[in-house]
Protein backbone atom coordinates (compact mmCIF):
# COMPACT_ATOMS: atom_id res chain seq x y z
CA UNK A 1 0.00 0.00 0.00
CA UNK A 2 2.85 2.39 0.84
CA UNK A 3 4.37 1.83 -2.61
CA UNK A 4 1.04 2.58 -4.28
CA UNK A 5 0.67 5.80 -2.27
CA UNK A 6 4.19 6.97 -3.11
CA UNK A 7 3.69 6.12 -6.78
CA UNK A 8 0.49 8.15 -6.81
CA UNK A 9 2.24 11.10 -5.17
CA UNK A 10 5.06 10.97 -7.72
CA UNK A 11 2.63 10.86 -10.64
CA UNK A 12 0.76 13.89 -9.28
CA UNK A 13 3.99 15.79 -8.78
CA UNK A 14 5.47 15.09 -12.16
CA UNK A 15 2.34 16.29 -13.91
CA UNK A 16 1.83 19.27 -11.64
CA UNK A 17 4.37 21.69 -13.16
CA UNK A 18 5.09 23.50 -9.90
CA UNK A 19 4.74 27.25 -10.41
CA UNK A 20 6.70 28.48 -7.41
CA UNK A 21 10.25 29.35 -8.40
CA UNK A 22 11.44 28.73 -4.84
CA UNK A 23 10.17 25.14 -4.76
CA UNK A 24 11.33 21.97 -6.43
CA UNK A 25 9.82 18.56 -6.97
CA UNK A 26 11.26 17.21 -3.74
CA UNK A 27 9.98 20.11 -1.61
CA UNK A 28 6.46 19.69 -2.94
CA UNK A 29 6.73 15.95 -2.32
CA UNK A 30 7.62 16.63 1.30
CA UNK A 31 4.64 18.95 1.72
CA UNK A 32 2.23 16.32 0.45
CA UNK A 33 3.82 13.64 2.60
CA UNK A 34 3.58 15.78 5.75
CA UNK A 35 0.10 17.04 4.92
CA UNK A 36 1.52 20.51 5.43
CA UNK A 37 1.38 23.13 2.64
CA UNK A 38 4.11 25.15 4.37
CA UNK A 39 7.81 24.54 4.87
CA UNK A 40 8.34 22.43 8.03
CA UNK A 41 11.07 24.78 9.30
CA UNK A 42 8.41 27.40 10.00
CA UNK A 43 7.26 30.39 8.01
CA UNK A 44 7.21 33.95 9.36
CA UNK A 45 3.88 35.25 10.59
CA UNK A 46 1.90 37.42 8.20
CA UNK A 47 1.11 41.04 8.95
CA UNK A 48 -2.32 41.98 7.62
CA UNK A 49 -2.91 45.30 9.38
CA UNK A 50 -0.13 47.87 9.18
CA UNK A 51 1.05 50.41 11.69
CA UNK A 52 1.07 53.96 10.34
CA UNK A 53 4.86 54.15 10.67
CA UNK A 54 7.99 51.98 10.91
CA UNK A 55 11.67 52.82 11.19
CA UNK A 56 12.52 50.94 7.97
CA UNK A 57 10.38 49.62 5.14
CA UNK A 58 11.94 46.87 3.01
CA UNK A 59 10.25 46.14 -0.32
CA UNK A 60 11.00 42.57 -1.36
CA UNK A 61 12.21 39.60 0.68
CA UNK A 62 14.54 37.75 -1.66
CA UNK A 63 18.27 37.20 -1.16
CA UNK A 64 18.82 40.94 -0.85
CA UNK A 65 15.72 42.04 1.03
CA UNK A 66 15.88 39.26 3.60
CA UNK A 67 19.41 40.29 4.55
CA UNK A 68 18.67 43.96 5.18
CA UNK A 69 15.38 43.10 6.85
CA UNK A 70 17.06 41.15 9.64
CA UNK A 71 16.80 43.61 12.53
CA UNK A 72 20.07 43.37 14.42
CA UNK A 73 19.13 46.52 16.33
CA UNK A 74 15.88 47.56 17.96
CA UNK A 75 14.50 49.41 14.94
CA UNK A 76 11.09 48.35 13.69
CA UNK A 77 11.06 46.99 10.15
CA UNK A 78 8.16 46.22 7.86
CA UNK A 79 8.96 43.80 5.04
CA UNK A 80 6.76 43.36 1.99
CA UNK A 81 7.58 39.86 0.79
CA UNK A 82 5.67 40.07 -2.49
CA UNK A 83 5.64 42.92 -4.95
CA UNK A 84 3.85 41.33 -7.91
CA UNK A 85 0.21 41.29 -8.81
CA UNK A 86 -1.32 37.83 -8.74
CA UNK A 87 -2.80 38.47 -12.18
CA UNK A 88 0.52 38.39 -14.00
CA UNK A 89 3.76 36.53 -13.65
CA UNK A 90 7.19 36.01 -15.13
CA UNK A 91 8.15 32.55 -16.24
CA UNK A 92 11.77 31.49 -16.46
CA UNK A 93 13.88 28.42 -15.88
CA UNK A 94 13.78 27.36 -12.22
CA UNK A 95 17.31 27.35 -10.85
CA UNK A 96 18.86 26.64 -7.54
CA UNK A 97 21.46 28.96 -6.06
CA UNK A 98 24.65 27.42 -7.47
CA UNK A 99 27.25 28.61 -4.98
CA UNK A 100 30.30 30.29 -6.49
CA UNK A 101 32.10 33.62 -6.49
CA UNK A 102 34.90 35.34 -8.40
CA UNK A 103 36.85 38.27 -6.99
CA UNK A 104 36.82 40.10 -10.32
CA UNK A 105 33.02 40.49 -10.24
CA UNK A 106 33.12 42.38 -6.94
CA UNK A 107 36.20 44.42 -7.83
CA UNK A 108 34.41 45.47 -11.00
CA UNK A 109 31.42 46.65 -8.97
CA UNK A 110 33.69 48.85 -6.88
CA UNK A 111 35.36 50.28 -9.99
CA UNK A 112 31.92 51.30 -11.22
CA UNK A 113 31.55 53.51 -8.16
CA UNK A 114 30.14 51.13 -5.55
CA UNK A 115 32.52 51.78 -2.69
CA UNK A 116 32.69 48.97 -0.16
CA UNK A 117 31.81 46.23 -2.65
CA UNK A 118 35.29 45.02 -3.58
CA UNK A 119 36.13 41.35 -3.05
CA UNK A 120 38.27 42.18 -0.03
CA UNK A 121 35.34 44.08 1.47
CA UNK A 122 32.70 41.36 1.01
CA UNK A 123 34.81 38.23 1.49
CA UNK A 124 34.71 38.35 5.32
CA UNK A 125 30.91 38.33 5.16
CA UNK A 126 30.91 35.23 2.97
CA UNK A 127 33.03 33.48 5.58
CA UNK A 128 30.86 34.73 8.44
CA UNK A 129 27.63 33.49 6.89
CA UNK A 130 28.83 30.15 5.49
CA UNK A 131 28.71 26.63 6.86
CA UNK A 132 30.58 24.52 4.32
CA UNK A 133 29.66 20.84 4.39
CA UNK A 134 32.02 19.56 1.70
CA UNK A 135 34.71 17.46 3.38
CA UNK A 136 37.52 18.42 1.00
CA UNK A 137 36.92 22.12 1.64
CA UNK A 138 36.63 22.14 5.44
CA UNK A 139 40.15 23.55 5.82
CA UNK A 140 40.06 25.79 2.75
CA UNK A 141 40.89 29.47 3.36
CA UNK A 142 38.06 30.31 0.96
CA UNK A 143 35.36 28.67 3.10
CA UNK A 144 34.31 28.46 6.72
CA UNK A 145 32.05 26.57 9.09
CA UNK A 146 29.69 27.68 11.80
CA UNK A 147 27.56 30.10 9.78
CA UNK A 148 23.87 29.73 9.03
CA UNK A 149 24.02 29.28 5.25
CA UNK A 150 24.58 25.62 4.41
CA UNK A 151 26.74 24.94 1.35
CA UNK A 152 26.79 21.34 0.15
CA UNK A 153 27.12 19.09 -2.82
CA UNK A 154 24.02 17.04 -3.61
CA UNK A 155 23.81 13.73 -1.76
CA UNK A 156 23.41 11.90 -5.07
CA UNK A 157 25.64 11.41 -8.10
CA UNK A 158 25.13 9.40 -11.24
CA UNK A 159 28.14 7.61 -12.78
CA UNK A 160 28.12 10.33 -15.43
CA UNK A 161 29.23 13.25 -13.25
CA UNK A 162 32.66 11.78 -12.32
CA UNK A 163 33.09 11.07 -16.02
CA UNK A 164 32.29 14.73 -16.78
CA UNK A 165 35.06 15.87 -14.41
CA UNK A 166 37.45 13.34 -15.92
CA UNK A 167 36.55 14.64 -19.39
CA UNK A 168 37.67 18.07 -18.19
CA UNK A 169 41.00 16.69 -16.99
CA UNK A 170 41.42 14.86 -20.29
CA UNK A 171 41.12 18.15 -22.15
CA UNK A 172 43.65 19.85 -19.87
CA UNK A 173 41.36 21.68 -17.41
CA UNK A 174 41.74 21.80 -13.65
CA UNK A 175 39.24 20.19 -11.31
CA UNK A 176 38.73 22.17 -8.12
CA UNK A 177 36.76 24.67 -6.10
CA UNK A 178 35.08 27.40 -8.23
CA UNK A 179 35.22 29.82 -5.29
CA UNK A 180 38.98 29.49 -4.77
CA UNK A 181 41.82 31.54 -6.26
CA UNK A 182 40.81 30.61 -9.81
CA UNK A 183 37.29 29.84 -10.96
CA UNK A 184 38.31 28.26 -14.25
CA UNK A 185 37.87 24.50 -14.43
CA UNK A 186 35.46 21.75 -13.45
CA UNK A 187 33.73 20.84 -10.19
CA UNK A 188 30.72 19.18 -8.70
CA UNK A 189 27.91 21.68 -8.22
CA UNK A 190 27.97 23.46 -4.88
CA UNK A 191 24.60 24.75 -3.76
CA UNK A 192 22.83 26.20 -0.73
CA UNK A 193 21.29 22.93 0.48
CA UNK A 194 20.03 21.81 3.88
CA UNK A 195 18.69 18.29 4.41
CA UNK A 196 18.34 17.74 0.69
CA UNK A 197 16.29 20.89 -0.01
CA UNK A 198 17.10 24.42 -1.01
CA UNK A 199 18.38 26.63 1.80
CA UNK A 200 17.48 30.17 0.76
CA UNK A 201 18.85 33.26 2.48
CA UNK A 202 15.48 33.78 4.17
CA UNK A 203 15.27 30.17 5.33
CA UNK A 204 18.89 30.04 6.49
CA UNK A 205 19.08 32.85 8.96
CA UNK A 206 17.85 36.20 7.75
CA UNK A 207 14.08 35.95 8.27
CA UNK A 208 12.81 32.64 9.58
CA UNK A 209 15.15 32.35 12.59
CA UNK A 210 14.15 35.89 13.71
CA UNK A 211 10.51 35.70 12.67
CA UNK A 212 9.29 36.03 16.28
CA UNK A 213 11.17 39.23 17.07
CA UNK A 214 8.65 41.86 18.13
CA UNK A 215 10.20 44.58 15.95
CA UNK A 216 9.96 42.62 12.68
CA UNK A 217 6.73 42.76 10.65
CA UNK A 218 6.50 40.64 7.49
CA UNK A 219 3.59 41.01 5.10
CA UNK A 220 3.23 38.21 2.54
CA UNK A 221 1.50 38.77 -0.80
CA UNK A 222 1.42 42.49 -0.16
CA UNK A 223 1.78 44.59 -3.31
CA UNK A 224 3.71 47.84 -3.07
CA UNK A 225 2.31 50.12 -5.76
CA UNK A 226 4.27 53.31 -5.19
CA UNK A 227 7.17 54.79 -3.26
CA UNK A 228 6.14 58.03 -1.56
CA UNK A 229 8.74 60.72 -2.31
CA UNK A 230 8.78 64.31 -1.11
CA UNK A 231 9.08 66.40 -4.32
CA UNK A 232 10.87 69.21 -2.51
CA UNK A 233 13.54 67.17 -0.78
CA UNK A 234 13.53 64.13 -3.14
CA UNK A 235 13.50 61.96 -0.04
CA UNK A 236 11.42 58.77 0.22
CA UNK A 237 9.20 58.78 3.27
CA UNK A 238 6.95 55.74 2.80
CA UNK A 239 5.06 53.44 0.43
CA UNK A 240 1.58 52.72 -0.84
CA UNK A 241 0.78 49.04 -0.40
CA UNK A 242 -2.22 46.87 -1.26
CA UNK A 243 -3.08 43.95 1.00
CA UNK A 244 -6.30 41.92 0.80
CA UNK A 245 -7.76 44.45 -1.66
CA UNK A 246 -7.16 47.35 0.75
CA UNK A 247 -4.85 50.29 0.14
CA UNK A 248 -2.52 51.43 2.93
CA UNK A 249 -0.10 54.33 3.16
CA UNK A 250 2.78 53.41 5.43
CA UNK A 251 5.49 55.86 6.46
CA UNK A 252 9.17 55.19 7.17
CA UNK A 253 10.85 57.22 9.88
CA UNK A 254 14.33 56.47 8.55
CA UNK A 255 14.57 54.64 5.19
CA UNK A 256 12.70 52.86 2.42
CA UNK A 257 14.85 50.03 1.07
CA UNK A 258 13.95 48.86 -2.44
CA UNK A 259 15.02 45.27 -3.14
CA UNK A 260 12.22 44.14 -5.42
CA UNK A 261 14.29 42.43 -8.07
CA UNK A 262 15.59 43.28 -11.50
CA UNK A 263 12.15 43.90 -13.04
CA UNK A 264 10.02 45.24 -10.20
CA UNK A 265 12.58 47.62 -8.72
CA UNK A 266 12.74 49.75 -11.89
CA UNK A 267 8.99 49.37 -12.35
CA UNK A 268 8.33 50.80 -8.88
CA UNK A 269 10.80 53.63 -9.35
CA UNK A 270 9.16 54.67 -12.62
CA UNK A 271 5.66 54.40 -11.16
CA UNK A 272 6.91 56.72 -8.42
CA UNK A 273 8.21 59.34 -10.85
CA UNK A 274 11.88 58.34 -11.07
CA UNK A 275 12.83 57.36 -14.60
CA UNK A 276 13.28 58.53 -18.21
CA UNK A 277 11.35 61.78 -18.62
CA UNK A 278 10.02 61.04 -22.11
CA UNK A 279 8.73 57.59 -21.10
CA UNK A 280 7.05 58.80 -17.91
CA UNK A 281 5.44 61.81 -19.55
CA UNK A 282 3.91 59.74 -22.33
CA UNK A 283 2.18 57.70 -19.62
CA UNK A 284 1.08 60.74 -17.63
CA UNK A 285 3.34 60.12 -14.63
CA UNK A 286 4.71 63.28 -12.95
CA UNK A 287 8.51 63.30 -13.21
CA UNK A 288 10.39 63.76 -9.95
CA UNK A 289 13.78 62.73 -11.32
CA UNK A 290 14.85 62.26 -14.94
CA UNK A 291 17.05 59.13 -14.80
CA UNK A 292 17.83 56.16 -17.04
CA UNK A 293 15.92 53.71 -14.90
CA UNK A 294 15.16 50.43 -16.68
CA UNK A 295 18.17 50.54 -18.99
CA UNK A 296 21.18 48.19 -18.91
CA UNK A 297 19.12 45.00 -18.42
CA UNK A 298 21.50 42.03 -18.52
CA UNK A 299 20.87 38.31 -18.36
CA UNK A 300 22.82 35.07 -18.54
CA UNK A 301 21.41 33.43 -21.66
CA UNK A 302 21.60 29.65 -21.73
CA UNK A 303 20.98 26.92 -24.28
CA UNK A 304 19.08 23.84 -23.15
CA UNK A 305 18.80 21.91 -26.43
CA UNK A 306 21.96 19.78 -26.40
CA UNK A 307 21.28 16.10 -25.59
CA UNK A 308 23.82 13.27 -25.61
CA UNK A 309 22.65 9.64 -25.64
CA UNK A 310 24.30 7.05 -23.38
CA UNK A 311 24.21 3.26 -23.59
CA UNK A 312 23.14 2.47 -20.03
CA UNK A 313 20.16 3.23 -17.77
CA UNK A 314 22.05 5.73 -15.62
CA UNK A 315 20.43 9.08 -16.44
CA UNK A 316 17.28 10.69 -15.07
CA UNK A 317 14.16 9.79 -17.04
CA UNK A 318 10.79 10.97 -15.73
CA UNK A 319 9.01 7.70 -16.47
CA UNK A 320 11.45 5.86 -14.18
CA UNK A 321 10.84 8.38 -11.39
CA UNK A 322 7.12 7.75 -11.72
CA UNK A 323 7.14 3.95 -11.60
CA UNK A 324 9.92 3.53 -9.01
CA UNK A 325 8.80 4.56 -5.50
CA UNK A 326 12.33 3.98 -4.15
CA UNK A 327 13.38 7.48 -5.26
CA UNK A 328 10.67 9.17 -3.23
CA UNK A 329 11.23 6.92 -0.22
CA UNK A 330 14.99 7.50 -0.31
CA UNK A 331 14.41 11.22 -0.08
CA UNK A 332 11.70 11.06 2.57
CA UNK A 333 13.61 8.68 4.83
CA UNK A 334 17.29 9.43 4.14
CA UNK A 335 17.24 12.84 2.41
CA UNK A 336 19.17 11.21 -0.43
CA UNK A 337 18.60 10.23 -4.04
CA UNK A 338 18.03 12.10 -7.31
CA UNK A 339 15.39 14.38 -5.77
CA UNK A 340 18.19 16.16 -3.87
CA UNK A 341 19.89 17.40 -7.05
CA UNK A 342 19.98 21.23 -7.11
CA UNK A 343 17.87 22.09 -10.11
CA UNK A 344 18.88 18.83 -11.78
CA UNK A 345 22.53 19.92 -11.88
CA UNK A 346 25.41 17.63 -10.92
CA UNK A 347 28.50 19.48 -12.08
CA UNK A 348 29.71 22.69 -13.71
CA UNK A 349 32.61 23.92 -15.81
CA UNK A 350 33.97 27.44 -16.30
CA UNK A 351 35.80 28.56 -19.43
CA UNK A 352 37.48 31.67 -20.72
CA UNK A 353 36.85 31.55 -24.46
CA UNK A 354 39.02 32.86 -27.25
CA UNK A 355 36.61 35.77 -27.66
CA UNK A 356 37.43 37.29 -24.26
CA UNK A 357 39.51 40.43 -23.94
CA UNK A 358 42.87 39.19 -22.66
CA UNK A 359 44.62 42.56 -22.58
CA UNK A 360 44.15 42.92 -18.81
CA UNK A 361 46.19 40.40 -16.77
CA UNK A 362 43.63 40.68 -13.94
CA UNK A 363 41.04 39.10 -16.24
CA UNK A 364 43.11 36.05 -17.19
CA UNK A 365 41.03 33.68 -15.03
CA UNK A 366 37.70 35.51 -15.26
CA UNK A 367 35.36 33.10 -17.12
CA UNK A 368 32.92 34.24 -19.78
CA UNK A 369 31.26 30.84 -20.29
CA UNK A 370 29.77 28.22 -17.98
CA UNK A 371 28.71 24.72 -18.99
CA UNK A 372 26.24 22.98 -16.68
CA UNK A 373 26.21 19.18 -16.62
CA UNK A 374 22.75 17.67 -16.12
CA UNK A 375 22.25 13.89 -15.71
CA UNK A 376 19.17 14.07 -17.89
CA UNK A 377 17.98 15.71 -21.08
CA UNK A 378 14.79 16.63 -22.90
CA UNK A 379 14.61 13.09 -24.29
CA UNK A 380 13.81 11.99 -20.74
CA UNK A 381 11.10 14.61 -20.31
CA UNK A 382 8.36 12.03 -20.77
CA UNK A 383 5.87 13.78 -18.48
CA UNK A 384 6.53 17.27 -19.83
CA UNK A 385 7.53 19.11 -16.66
CA UNK A 386 11.02 20.03 -17.92
CA UNK A 387 9.95 21.48 -21.26
CA UNK A 388 7.15 23.44 -19.62
CA UNK A 389 9.60 24.85 -17.10
CA UNK A 390 12.08 25.80 -19.83
CA UNK A 391 9.49 27.23 -22.21
CA UNK A 392 10.14 24.61 -24.91
CA UNK A 393 7.25 24.63 -27.36
CA UNK A 394 5.40 21.40 -28.01
CA UNK A 395 6.13 21.76 -31.72
CA UNK A 396 9.88 21.92 -31.13
CA UNK A 397 9.72 19.03 -28.67
CA UNK A 398 7.77 16.83 -31.10
CA UNK A 399 10.14 17.54 -33.98
CA UNK A 400 13.43 17.14 -32.14
CA UNK A 401 13.10 15.19 -28.90
CA UNK A 402 9.90 13.13 -28.94
CA UNK A 403 11.20 10.57 -31.49
CA UNK A 404 13.79 9.63 -28.83
CA UNK A 405 11.48 9.95 -25.82
CA UNK A 406 12.53 7.79 -22.89
CA UNK A 407 16.10 7.22 -24.10
CA UNK A 408 18.85 7.75 -21.58
CA UNK A 409 20.83 10.92 -22.20
CA UNK A 410 22.63 13.72 -20.41
CA UNK A 411 22.57 17.42 -21.13
CA UNK A 412 25.29 20.07 -21.40
CA UNK A 413 23.99 23.63 -21.07
CA UNK A 414 26.25 26.54 -22.15
CA UNK A 415 25.57 29.81 -20.27
CA UNK A 416 26.91 33.29 -21.02
CA UNK A 417 28.58 34.80 -17.96
CA UNK A 418 29.59 38.20 -19.36
CA UNK A 419 26.89 39.12 -21.89
CA UNK A 420 27.37 42.33 -23.85
CA UNK A 421 23.78 42.63 -25.07
CA UNK A 422 21.70 45.10 -23.10
CA UNK A 423 17.95 45.19 -22.74
CA UNK A 424 15.42 47.44 -21.08
CA UNK A 425 12.45 47.42 -18.70
CA UNK A 426 9.57 49.81 -19.47
CA UNK A 427 6.16 50.45 -18.01
CA UNK A 428 3.15 49.07 -19.81
CA UNK A 429 0.98 51.76 -18.26
CA UNK A 430 0.79 53.76 -15.06
CA UNK A 431 -1.40 51.04 -13.57
CA UNK A 432 0.82 49.29 -10.98
CA UNK A 433 -1.06 46.03 -11.50
CA UNK A 434 0.00 45.83 -15.14
CA UNK A 435 3.12 43.81 -15.92
CA UNK A 436 6.13 45.81 -17.11
CA UNK A 437 7.32 45.52 -20.70
CA UNK A 438 10.53 43.52 -20.97
CA UNK A 439 12.91 43.95 -23.88
CA UNK A 440 15.73 41.45 -23.25
CA UNK A 441 17.57 42.07 -26.54
CA UNK A 442 19.27 38.69 -26.37
CA UNK A 443 22.11 38.37 -28.91
CA UNK A 444 21.68 42.00 -29.88
CA UNK A 445 25.48 42.14 -29.59
CA UNK A 446 27.04 39.64 -31.97
CA UNK A 447 29.75 38.85 -29.42
CA UNK A 448 27.24 36.93 -27.28
CA UNK A 449 26.24 34.73 -30.19
CA UNK A 450 29.87 33.90 -30.93
CA UNK A 451 30.54 32.96 -27.30
CA UNK A 452 27.43 30.76 -27.29
CA UNK A 453 28.67 29.01 -30.42
CA UNK A 454 32.00 28.47 -28.69
CA UNK A 455 30.11 26.93 -25.81
CA UNK A 456 28.44 24.45 -28.16
CA UNK A 457 31.85 23.46 -29.52
CA UNK A 458 33.25 22.92 -26.02
CA UNK A 459 30.22 20.80 -25.09
CA UNK A 460 30.64 18.57 -28.14
CA UNK A 461 34.37 18.24 -27.46
CA UNK A 462 33.61 17.03 -23.94
CA UNK A 463 31.17 14.45 -25.25
CA UNK A 464 33.88 12.99 -27.48
CA UNK A 465 36.44 12.39 -24.70
CA UNK A 466 37.39 8.88 -23.64
CA UNK A 467 35.80 9.47 -20.25
CA UNK A 468 32.34 10.00 -21.73
CA UNK A 469 32.77 7.67 -24.69
CA UNK A 470 32.87 4.84 -22.13
CA UNK A 471 29.13 5.37 -21.97
CA UNK A 472 28.71 5.57 -25.76
CA UNK A 473 28.12 9.33 -25.64
CA UNK A 474 26.39 10.38 -28.88
CA UNK A 475 24.99 13.78 -29.80
CA UNK A 476 21.31 13.99 -30.76
CA UNK A 477 21.55 15.49 -34.25
CA UNK A 478 17.89 15.70 -35.17
CA UNK A 479 16.96 19.23 -36.26
CA UNK A 480 13.74 21.15 -36.25
CA UNK A 481 12.13 22.04 -39.55
CA UNK A 482 13.37 25.61 -39.25
CA UNK A 483 16.95 24.36 -38.98
CA UNK A 484 17.00 22.40 -42.20
CA UNK A 485 17.96 25.44 -44.25
CA UNK A 486 21.46 24.92 -42.85
CA UNK A 487 23.56 21.79 -42.78
CA UNK A 488 23.53 19.78 -39.55
CA UNK A 489 27.29 20.27 -39.24
CA UNK A 490 26.97 24.05 -39.34
CA UNK A 491 24.19 24.22 -36.78
CA UNK A 492 25.44 21.63 -34.31
CA UNK A 493 29.00 22.93 -34.27
CA UNK A 494 27.91 26.56 -34.09
CA UNK A 495 29.40 27.44 -37.49
CA UNK A 496 26.28 28.71 -39.24
CA UNK A 497 27.14 32.06 -40.89
CA UNK A 498 25.96 34.83 -38.62
CA UNK A 499 24.57 36.90 -41.45
CA UNK A 500 22.32 33.96 -42.40
CA UNK A 501 21.27 32.94 -38.90
CA UNK A 502 17.81 33.93 -37.67
CA UNK A 503 17.93 37.08 -35.58
CA UNK A 504 16.39 37.36 -32.15
CA UNK A 505 14.04 40.32 -32.09
CA UNK A 506 12.78 42.49 -29.27
CA UNK A 507 9.62 40.95 -27.92
CA UNK A 508 7.32 41.84 -25.09
CA UNK A 509 6.15 38.56 -23.70
CA UNK A 510 7.68 35.59 -25.48
CA UNK A 511 11.31 35.14 -26.47
CA UNK A 512 11.94 34.09 -30.07
CA UNK A 513 13.93 30.92 -30.77
CA UNK A 514 17.18 30.52 -32.60
CA UNK A 515 16.41 27.17 -34.14
CA UNK A 516 17.56 24.14 -32.12
CA UNK A 517 19.11 26.55 -29.65
CA UNK A 518 16.06 27.27 -27.56
CA UNK A 519 16.71 29.99 -25.03
CA UNK A 520 15.20 28.53 -21.85
CA UNK A 521 13.49 31.69 -20.76
CA UNK A 522 10.13 33.18 -21.61
CA UNK A 523 8.36 36.34 -20.54
CA UNK A 524 4.65 35.78 -20.13
CA UNK A 525 1.53 37.40 -18.80
CA UNK A 526 -1.81 36.11 -17.67
CA UNK A 527 -4.59 38.66 -17.50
Amino acid sequence: LKNVIVQTILVVLLFKNVQSQSQTLLETLLELYDGNPRNPEGMPRDTSVFKPEYDFIVVGAGSGGSVVANPFDRSSRMVSSAIRSSSWWYKCNKLYDIYKRHKRDYDQWEKLGNKGWSYNDVFPYFLKSEDIGIRELLNSPYHSTGGYLNVQEAAYKTPLSPAFLEAGRELGHRVGDPSAESQLGFSYAQATIRNGTRCSASKAFFLRPVRNRPNLYISKRAIVTKILINPKTNRAFGVEVVKNNRMFKVRARREVILSAGVFNSPQLLMLSGVGPREHLEELGIPVLKDAKVGYNLQDHVSMAGLAFFVNDSISLVESRLIVNPAYGLDYLINRKGPLTLPGGTEAVAFYRTKHSNNSNPEDSDWPDLEIVFAPGALTGDTAGSLRRGLGITEQLYRQVFQPSAGRDAYGLVPILLQPRSRGRVKLRSKNPFHAPLLYPNYFDNEFDLRVMMEGVKHAIALSQTKALQKFGSTLLKRLSQDARAWSSHQILTGNAPLEQSPRLFNIKWELARWDLIRIPMQWSTRN
